[in-house]
């Protein structure tokens, strides 16, 4: 699913509390590839400071010409580098200022409930909260150190085993990645509900409660947002 505002300079913004003071790196939005490619359209990430009642004020920060990009996964999450932006422990705001009228799409999560307090557009000059089922795929990268995402190549299939396929009570995840602990796996439906997510690249994920049927397997790594889907079966449950 796909969430969009119309207007040019209009705004989404998602809010999160930040727990500590640290270092914002990246944010990561999911774009849904719903029609026509909008891959051209140009728009400003963007990051508020506020309170509970929305942004206060402009951005404190933006990043100019950035466009939507789709991974050819399921639920997969582009990744835009950041200047490094230090987050005082609070509530912040993330999201992106349209720079024309075409409905971006950005991805809509409708098996998650909604919390309209988190959801705030602007398209008239004042913030308000969105009413709409679902909540935004949008999420920030913090980190004390820079984020080091390498070359943005594909995640290599060929360095990972599942078995065994058929699954039933256990699903093994082998994987001959250098940094496995930069990585989380998770078992979504044919929908792309998550029904498990676990950290690390080499896992083992208790499917003695999944109904018989055909899943995806998706290992993410976390600081660039690259993603490898494989389809899988489970049987016997």
């Amino acid at each position: 699913m796909g969430y969009g505002v119309v207007g040019i300079g209009a705004q989404i913004a998602y809010k999160f509390e930040i727990l500590q003071p640290d270092t914002l790196r990246a944010v990561q939005f999911y774009w849904a590839q719903l029609g026509l490619s909008v891959t051209n359209q140009l728009f400003k990430l963007a990051v508020w400071s506020g309170s509970s009642s929305g942004p206060g004020g402009g951005p404190v920060y933006q990043k100019f010409n950035q466009t939507p990009n789709y991974v050819d996964s399921i639920n997969g999450f582009y990744t835009y580098l950041t200047d490094p932006i230090a987050l005082s422990a609070g509530t912040w705001f993330f999201g992106f200022i349209q720079n024309n009228s075409v409905i971006l799409n950005l991805g809509l999560d409708v098996n998650t409930p909604a919390v309209p307090s988190r959801k705030f557009i602007n398209t008239t000059g004042s913030w308000v909260n969105s009413q709409l089922p679902g909540m935004w795929m949008i999420r920030p990268v913090v980190s004390s150190t820079p984020i080091d995402v390498g070359i943005s190549e594909p995640i290599d299939g060929n360095q990972i085993s599942i078995f065994p396929v058929p699954a039933s009570t256990q699903l093994h995840i082998q994987t001959a990645f250098e940094n496995p602990e930069e990585f989380y796996v998770e078992l979504l439906d044919l929908t792309g509900r998550s029904l498990i997510e676990q950290q690390g690249a080499n896992s083992v994920l208790d499917t003695h409660d999944i109904s018989s049927g055909i899943y995806f397997v998706r290992i993410v790594h976390s600081l660039s947002g690259n993603s490898y889907s494989r389809k899988v079966v489970i049987s016997g449950n």
